[in-house]
């Protein structure tokens, strides 16, 4: 019997691929309650453009980021999906073409990875600065809070970070097990 919440969630996530709008609109929304949660006067215009810069700089790193991915591993936008498929289900593609484009992605990515590693301090830093300016000027219950869903979105993002870590891992030690000993594997 096929595993019918990883189709759903395939086809949720190529359905978002081909509208882009729908993650910024819910970037704004969030950005818009959080900016009128913050300030009890909100100044609506103000927090409108916020909301739209936001979510628009989201969403357009992420299309750059997919189109760097692409062109490194030498490979359409819709190959690269099919790449990324593969990696997030731990196959090997068959064609040698095809463990090659892998090859790059897969180096492509553990180098951008490493680069998210070298954040988490910096990301630290800046939730210890929340909770000093929640604690200034809302108190202890609300720093409270601030540091419960800080210390939860650091979980969650070293979570994402190891486990990451791992289909690159057992990616790249497929694919130099596939190579077989043909000259120029790694």
């Amino acid at each position: 019997m096929p595993d019918t919440s990883t189709s759903s969630a395939h086809r949720g996530l190529d359905w978002l691929k081909k509208h882009p709008w729908v993650p910024l609109a819910l970037i704004w929304a969030v950005t818009l309650f959080v900016l009128t949660a913050v300030d009890l006067r909100p100044d609506w215009l103000r927090v409108g453009i916020m909301g739209a810069l936001s979510g628009s700089f989201a969403v357009a790193g992420t299309q750059r980021a997919s189109r760097a991915d692409s062109r490194s591993a030498g490979v359409s936008p819709a190959q690269l999906d099919v790449l990324v498929g593969q990696l997030q289900r731990g196959r090997v593609p068959d064609a040698a073409q095809d463990r090659e484009a892998m090859r790059a992605l897969t180096v492509r990515r553990s180098a951008r990875l490493h680069r998210r590693y070298r954040v988490l301090p910096a990301y630290a830093l800046v939730c210890v600065g929340f909770c000093v300016l929640a604690y200034l000027y809302y108190g202890p219950l609300v720093t409270l809070a601030v540091a419960a869903l800080a210390l939860a979105l650091f979980a969650i993002e070293l979570r994402e970070l190891r486990r990451t870590r791992g289909r690159l891992d057992r990616m790249h030690l497929a694919l130099r097990d596939s190579a077989g000993g043909v000259p120029g594997g790694n």
